[in-house]
């Protein structure tokens, strides 16, 4: 029976007989590759104790009769060079982000403050407006007022020459009126 256990139980238990994973012995396993220093892989277990490294840092070839050296930070150099590439980008990305947020708080309060001060604005000229409506229309009421007043003025003058014409005529002598 293969169970599954930790990369690091590669053996077998003599006293239960059972086949652990990661080892040659189970058929159809996996032996995990823990390459310190490099990307971890899976290999089958057929490929353990065969004579040939196939892990970079040799733990596949376990019985002592290969020498592997430990080639895995060498190998993970590329890995780690575009990793760290990687890292930097991202920390460039979080450095331009903060400095954006700054610049968009330093707009908002700046909009924030413009918006306050038109509000302002737009009440103090509500209120001239308003004053300005109230003067407008006593200043047509006082136009109109005027207005027929000097009808009334006209109309009583034309009255009053219109009596004068027609004591006029009358006292013409003659008695008769034109």
């Amino acid at each position: 029976m293969c169970q599954f256990f930790t990369p690091v139980e590669v053996f077998v238990d003599a006293y239960n007989l059972n086949f652990y994973a990661g080892t040659s012995a189970c058929p159809q396993g996996k032996f995990y590759c823990l390459n310190v220093g490099h990307t971890p892989t899976y290999l089958p277990s057929s490929r353990v104790n065969d004579g040939i490294c196939d892990c970079c840092d040799g733990s596949d070839e376990y019985d002592g009769k290969v020498n592997c050296s430990n080639t895995c930070w060498k190998a993970g150099k590329v890995t780690r060079d575009k990793l760290q590439k990687k890292i930097d980008m991202y920390k460039q990305g979080i450095t331009l982000r903060k400095k954006e947020i700054e610049q968009a708080k330093q707009a908002l309060t700046k909009d924030t403050t413009e918006l306050s001060k038109l509000k302002h604005e737009k009440k103090t000229l509500e209120v001239i407006f308003k004053q300005l409506k109230v003067q407008k229309l006593q200043i047509e009421k006082l136009k109109e007022t005027e207005c027929l007043e000097k009808e009334k003025e006209d109309k009583m003058k034309l009255l009053s020459e219109d009596k004068d014409d027609q004591k006029e005529s009358l006292s013409s002598g003659d008695g008769k009126i034109d």
